[in-house]
C-alpha cells in the first residue's frame, strides 16, 4: 500500500480491513506478561538445542502461557500451538475458545453444537458468540445452540439478528438461570421491524451492559427518549450506541435533547438522511444552529462510523458539543446526488468536515475518498492543509481506493 504524506512517499503492507469499529480511546495495553514471555522466548531461541528448547517451553508456567495464548487471535495459530506439546494443549485450547466465534449461518450453529455436545467441558471456556443472522425465524440448530452454550460466565454476544425470537429464547436463558449473567458486557443488534424492540433487549441486561444499542428509523419515538432519560439504569455504562438512520438533524436534535449529561456515544453503521442534494443548503445551516440547537458542555468523545459523511453533521456535532475532546469518523465521504461529483466537490466537503473539527483535541479520521478520485488530485489537496495528513491507496472490496486519515497523538 502507498501512502502520501507531507509530500512524502512511504511504502508498508498492511492487511487489516477497512473501515473498522475499533476506537482508540478504548485500545487494550499488552500485558505485563507479555514482556516476560518475549525475555523467555529469547533465551530458547539463543540456545536452539532440542533438548534445550523442549526443556524451556516444559518449564513455561500455564498462567504465562495463558497469557501468551490469549493475545493469539488465529485459531489456527493456536491449533499449531497445541500440538507443540502436551504442557501447551491445555491453555492453547482454552484461549482457542476464548476468541472470537462467529455463527453465519444454522449449518454454522449445527457444527459447533455437536463439538460442544461431545466436548461439553469446553463450554464455560466460550467468552465471546458473534452471531451475524437474517432469518426472520430461529432455526432449529442456532436456538439449541444458544440452549447449550449461553452460560454465565459469558462476556460478549455481538452481531446483527433479524429474528426476535432469537432474543426471547435468551430472556429465557437468562430467567432460569441459578446465576446471574453479570459479565455480559454486550448483546447483538436486533434489525428487525420492530424499531424499539432493541429497547427491550437493553433493558433486559441492564445490570451488565456496557455497550447498549438504540437503533432508529427515521424518527425519534417516546420509549427511545425515555431509555435515553434513564440511562441511569445501567451501572456498568461506558457508551450508548445509535444505529439505523434518522430523516434529518433536526431528529437528532430532538434525540440528543432527551439527555444533556451524555459524557459520550457512539453511532455505528449510521445515516443521517433528506439532506438537500447539493451545497444550497449549507447557506440555512449555521442560523439554524443558533435558533434550533441546544449546545450540551458535559458531551467529551463521539465515535461514528458511517458510510455517508456529510458536512453538516460533523458541522452540527462540533457545535453542540463545544467542549468535544475526541472525536472518531470511520466510512465513506459523501457524495453530491443527482449529478457527477467532481473533484472540487469532493475536496470542498472534505475541508468542511476538516474545518468542523478543527478544534477537537484529538481526531481519530479514516474516509474512503470516491472512486473517481486519484492520488494525484488528492496530492493537490495536502499543501492546503495544516493538519498533520494522509493519503494511502487500499484495497477495499477489491478495488483500489483513496482513503484519507488524521490521526492526533494522544498525550498521557
Amino acid at each position: 500500500m502507498t501512502t502520501i504524506k507531507s509530500n512524502k512517499v512511504v511504502t508498508f503492507e498492511n492487511n487489516e480491513s477497512y473501515p473498522q469499529w475499533v476506537s482508540m480511546r478504548h485500545a487494550t495495553h499488552i500485558n505485563i506478561h507479555m514482556n516476560i514471555a518475549d525475555m523467555q522466548f529469547g533465551q530458547i531461541l539463543s540456545n536452539p538445542s532440542p533438548t534445550s528448547l523442549m526443556a524451556h517451553i516444559t518449564a513455561l508456567p500455564a498462567e504465562l502461557l495463558s497469557a501468551i495464548f490469549d493475545n493469539i487471535d488465529s485459531n489456527h495459530q493456536l491449533a499449531q500451538c497445541r500440538l507443540v506439546c502436551q504442557h501447551w494443549n491445555d491453555p492453547a485450547a482454552r484461549s482457542m475458545f476464548g476468541n472470537t466465534i462467529t455463527i453465519t449461518s444454522d449449518k454454522a450453529a449445527s457444527r459447533l453444537f455437536r463439538h460442544l455436545f461431545l466436548h461439553s467441558p469446553k463450554i464455560p471456556l466460550i467468552r465471546h458468540l458473534n452471531f451475524e443472522l437474517e432469518d426472520d425465524e430461529l432455526p432449529m440448530n442456532t436456538y439449541r445452540l444458544l440452549l447449550l452454550a449461553i452460560h454465565p460466565n459469558i462476556v460478549n454476544m455481538t452481531g446483527s439478528v433479524k429474528s426476535e425470537a432469537f432474543f426471547k429464547v435468551l430472556f429465557d436463558i437468562i430467567d432460569s438461570s441459578p446465576q446471574e449473567f453479570a459479565k455480559l458486557e454486550t448483546v447483538p443488534s436486533y434489525t428487525g421491524p420492530n424499531v424499539d424492540f432493541n429497547i427491550t433487549v437493553a433493558l433486559k441486561f441492564k445490570k451488565s451492559l456496557v455497550f447498549p444499542t438504540v437503533a432508529l428509523d427515521g424518527k425519534t419515538t417516546s420509549v427511545v427518549k425515555d431509555f435515553l432519560r434513564n440511562l441511569d439504569q445501567f451501572p456498568k455504562l461506558d457508551t450508548i450506541i445509535f444505529r439505523g438512520h434518522l430523516d434529518g438533524l433536526e431528529w437528532m436534535e430532538d434525540l440528543l435533547r432527551s439527555n444533556s449529561n451524555l459524557d459520550g456515544f457512539g453511532i455505528g453503521n449510521f445515516v443521517i438522511k433528506n439532506f438537500l442534494a447539493d451545497r444550497r443548503g449549507m447557506h440555512g445551516i449555521i442560523p439554524w444552529f443558533h435558533s434550533g440547537v441546544q449546545q450540551e458542555e458535559a458531551l467529551e468523545y463521539i465515535l461514528i462510523n458511517s458510510p455517508m459523511f456529510r458536512p453538516e453533521a460533523i458541522m452540527y456535532f462540533c457545535y453542540k458539543y463545544p467542549n468535544l475532546k475526541y472525536i472518531e469518523l470511520k466510512g465513506r465521504i459523501w457524495v453530491p446526488e443527482g449529478r457527477n461529483a467532481t473533484d472540487d466537490d469532493i475536496f470542498i466537503t472534505l475541508a468542511l468536515i476538516l474545518d468542523a473539527v478543527k478544534k477537537v483535541e484529538i481526531r481519530v479520521i479514516h474516509l474512503v475518498l470516491p472512486k473517481n478520485i486519484s492520488m494525484l488530485a488528492a496530492m493537490k489537496f495536502l499543501p492546503k492543509r495544516e493538519e498533520d495528513i494522509d493519503f494511502s491507496i487500499e484495497e477495499i472490496g477489491g478495488q483500489n481506493e483513496v482513503v484519507f486519515s488524521l490521526i492526533d497523538e494522544m498525550v498521557d
